[in-house]
């Protein structure tokens, strides 16, 4: 938190999406798509922390921060991005 702010000088976004699923099940996803990055370079303990603090982020600031499960379909989650931009826009809470 205090580096995004130092960074962005105090400016935040009116909306996060954190595309939130236990990396131990997206492994076998990843493997399958021969994708790897320095994240999954980590290994499955960072990973499991990183997704912790994101988690922690998005429950102090649920306003802000919408929590989308990764592991829906394509459809599934297009679906609730599309309705957690919607509810920004519109300005719903």
């Amino acid at each position: 938190r205090r580096l995004g702010s130092f960074a962005t000088g105090g400016l935040e976004p009116d909306l996060t999406l954190v595309f939130d699923a236990d990396p131990a099940k997206l492994l076998a996803r990843r493997q399958q798509r021969g994708v790897q990055d320095r994240y999954e370079q980590q290994g499955l303990e960072f990973q499991q922390r990183l997704r912790a603090g994101f988690l922690q982020l998005a429950e102090a600031e649920p306003e802000r921060l919408q929590v989308i499960d990764a592991l829906g379909s394509q459809q599934e989650v297009t679906a609730k991005v599309l309705q957690a931009i919607s509810r920004v826009i519109s300005g719903e809470k």
